[in-house]
């Protein structure tokens, strides 16, 4: 194998490299639902760029309202705020019939305050 073969086949690598941890780190911070033939999602989101440490939580009706996003709740430097109230979201869709799969279907944190823009429907 020339030189010129290994080094594309090492640049391949490392992107693919990349890609797969790109997507763990993403479905790390969210959750799917299903009821019915309906599909919700909901993830959190980093902060602005200013506010490395800020997320927002993120709620999608894939399949009622694709393509829109709702933003939920946000933090501008606690980052433990928005899994709190993700998972609590998660728990509650749950408890309404939702099976709801994903990183944040299971688990708890400890609260913080944050600034809050409660959700008008589930």
């Amino acid at each position: 194998m020339k030189v010129s073969q290994k080094v594309r086949l090492l640049i391949l690598a490392s992107f693919s490299a990349v890609a797969v941890s790109q997507i763990a780190s993403a479905s790390d911070h969210s959750a799917s639902c299903k009821n019915g033939n309906n599909v919700r999602r909901v993830e959190i989101t980093p902060g602005e760029a200013g506010s490395p440490n800020g997320c927002s939580v993120a709620y999608f009706k894939e399949t009622e309202n694709p393509g829109v996003t709702q933003v939920l709740w946000s933090a501008k430097n606690n980052k433990d705020y928005c899994k709190e109230k993700a998972e609590g979201f998660v728990q509650k869709l749950s408890g309404m019939g939702w099976d709801c799969t994903g990183a944040l279907a299971g688990g708890q944190s400890s609260g913080a305050e944050a600034t809050t823009t409660p959700p008008t429907t589930p």
